[in-house]
């Protein structure tokens, strides 16, 4: 029984609870009924601009990809898409800043020795690059990245000192190789190095091939040949009608004429004699060949005139 009324009361005392803080919300109902629209908008707009964000990274990135797989050296596509102002704010573009202006700090040194006027106008392009990406970034290894390329371009343009603060302030992959480079500009034999290399004449080398003096154009200008003489051409004129005698020379004299016939004529009278002596030679060994073969018939005949006669005789004996 006392179960029955203990749970009657402690009823009535939630009901009196529900009761009173419905009472109190009544007249806060508009604001509060504003406050649950408003805090659903903020959450659609905010669900709305994370999905547009993203498409709109993907795309910068995208773009990213296209404009640095190109064969331009220069990487001038790259530089565009990270100034588009639609990619403001995206990883991309601090990405792409980083990317080309350590292309042009890589063109700068590869032409340090053999033109350092347009190597430090590469250096004075990327010096305000570096120094906003060192500044602030939402990517670390962008910061860091800069700092060395920073470092290195004060070193190239002969200040020791700034380059080995800024090699001082890097940190991940790159501390160790910017420590030991500051480290290393610490000395003084260093030191003359960069101001040495920053300073010195390049040697030049010289355009002129031969032919021509220096700071005098060549004549490019191609000259008219002379006018031939006028009349029809023939189609029954030989070559040599047509090409004029080539065998003489301007004076009307054969220029083939003298040694070079003097030699044919030589050799073939040395020809002649070769062949007459051949002929004699052979004629020479074919009487000596015949000799023997005439006297042959007569050394033969002897034996026949011997049977001859014996076989005479035998038929005169049968006669008797």
């Amino acid at each position: 029984m006392k179960n029955e009324r203990r749970h009657d009361l402690e009823t009535n005392e939630l009901a009196v609870r529900l009761t009173g803080w419905i009472d109190w919300v009544k007249p806060h109902a508009s604001t509060i009924t504003g406050a649950v629209l408003v805090l659903l908008g903020v959450m659609a707009a905010s669900s709305y601009w994370s999905t547009q964000s993203a498409s709109n990274q993907q795309a910068a990135w995208n773009e990213f990809a296209i404009a640095y797989d190109t064969t331009d050296r220069e990487l001038v596509s790259l530089r565009k898409v990270a100034d588009k102002e639609e990619y403001s704010g995206t990883p991309m573009r601090e990405w792409a800043y980083i990317t080309w202006a350590d292309r042009q700090l890589r063109l700068a040194s590869d032409e340090y020795l053999i033109n350092r006027e347009s190597a430090i106008d590469r250096l004075r392009q990327i010096e305000g690059t570096y120094e906003d990406l060192s500044a602030g970034v939402f990517e670390v290894v962008v910061q860091n990245r800069a700092r060395f390329g920073l470092a290195r371009v004060y070193e190239l343009q002969n200040k020791p000192e700034e380059a080995r603060k800024q090699y001082l302030l890097v940190q991940g992959d790159l501390q160790s190789m910017a420590s030991r480079r500051a480290t290393q500009l610490e000395s003084s034999t260093v030191e003359e190095s960069v101001a040495w290399l920053a300073t010195t004449d390049l040697p030049r080398r010289s355009t002129n091939l031969g032919g021509g003096a220096p700071g005098v154009r060549p004549d490019f200008e191609a000259t008219t040949p002379p006018a031939t003489q006028s009349g029809d051409v023939s189609v029954t004129r030989s070559l040599e009608e047509i090409l004029g005698s080539s065998g003489e020379d301007a004076t009307g004299e054969d220029r083939y004429e003298g040694e070079p016939e003097d030699e044919s004529k030589e050799s073939e009278t040395k020809a002649s004699e070769t062949k007459a002596s051949e002929t004699k030679a052979s004629e020479t060994k074919a009487s000596e060949t015949e000799a023997p073969e005439t006297k042959a018939p007569e050394a033969e005949a002897e034996p026949t005139s011997d049977a001859s006669k014996e076989a005479t005789a035998e038929n005169a004996d049968v006669a008797e």
